[in-house]
């Protein structure tokens, strides 16, 4: 469902720039869309801000920044921010999803009500100031409770208009702000207090990769549920916390390849693998080689390098 009103003729202002702030503008509301099982994996851009609410399941965001794709995950209860004119694709990974998107365009020289209030939540609430004074124009949120609530009111307003419901979309629209600054601030502390349980859980990690460890087991060490301690591992190192073990563990057996000559039938089992075909997968994937040709390659190269040496010595004997 969308509903189109607005000025698609004007200039649209970024919320992330701190000129606009004090610009005399409205917002144009563009669209409230609820998509199932969305997927929009080509690159677009807008000239409106958008707001990606994931209702349930797991959305894949790319975007650009920097002359540079980046990848972001978003599960239930999610949402991001993206400004204008930022190349961006969705994908959906495989289940069930329900994604909730606003797009909302801000538009100079114009008069309502609603420029007070947004002026003044920009220029004052100091957790909205922060947020759109960031370097970054992509930004990640979770709902701390009351931001679906808002974001429902504002389909209900689209789906059902009254004909009276411009004063109570600017209401809506200053409250969907008001709840981006709450989560932002939660975000914060969220951020401060997850780096003491990723450190439990990578301390726990690095005690204990050479043997058999599950992630659950590492979630329980770090007092922390699984889907979270997944969340903060994909925050802070793109990857889950399994990927973290394999790239713990691979970068060990590398290391042990290189330094020695004990057999890879052994490595395998010291840094924490049940078979050596899993092992060798893993390997293959991260390094690019299989192990067996990954330490044949290092030998020839060693190799080379005597061969050469000696080459030199013996040309620089006087004759």
């Amino acid at each position: 469902m969308q509903q189109n009103q607005g000025e698609f003729g004007q200039v649209a202002l970024s919320f992330f720039n701190k000129n606009n702030w004090n610009s005399w503008f409205r917002v144009t509301y563009y669209a409230v869309n609820i998509w199932q099982n969305y997927k929009l994996d080509y690159a677009h851009s807008h000239d409106r801000l958008e707001l990606l609410y994931v209702y349930y399941g797991e959305v894949t965001l790319l975007y650009m920044e920097n002359d540079q794709w980046k990848e972001m995950t978003l599960y239930s209860n999610d949402y991001v921010l993206i400004d204008v004119d930022i190349l961006h694709a969705i994908r959906t990974s495989a289940g069930v999803s329900q994604v909730i998107s606003i797009e909302i365009k801000l538009v100079p020289n114009a008069t309502s009500a609603l420029q007070y209030s947004l002026r003044h939540l920009i220029s004052c609430d100091k957790a909205i100031g922060e947020l759109f004074s960031q370097s970054q124009r992509v930004i990640r949120l979770s709902d701390s409770g009351h931001m679906i609530s808002v974001m429902h009111e504002l389909q209900h307003c689209f789906e059902e208009p009254s004909g009276h419901e411009g004063t109570y979309f600017d209401l809506l629209i200053s409250a969907l702000f008001a709840e981006i600054g709450q989560d932002y601030t939660q975000s914060n502390y969220t951020v401060r207090s997850g780096i003491k349980y990723l450190r439990s859980a990578t301390d726990f990690i690095a005690s204990n990769f050479h043997r058999e460890i599950g992630s659950s087991e590492i979630a329980e060490a770090a007092g922390v549920t699984l889907n979270y301690l997944n969340r903060l591992f994909t925050e802070q190192f793109g990857m889950t916390v399994n990927a973290y073990i394999n790239h713990l563990r691979i970068r060990e057996a590398k290391q042990l390849i290189e330094r020695t000559d004990i057999p890879l039938t052994e490595i395998y089992r010291q840094v924490g693998y049940k078979t050596n075909q899993n092992f060798s997968k893993q390997f293959t994937k991260q390094i690019g080689l299989a192990p067996s040709s990954y330490r044949r390659q290092l030998k020839n190269t060693h190799l080379e390098k005597n061969f050469e040496k000696n080459n030199n010595f013996v040309s620089d004997l006087p004759g």
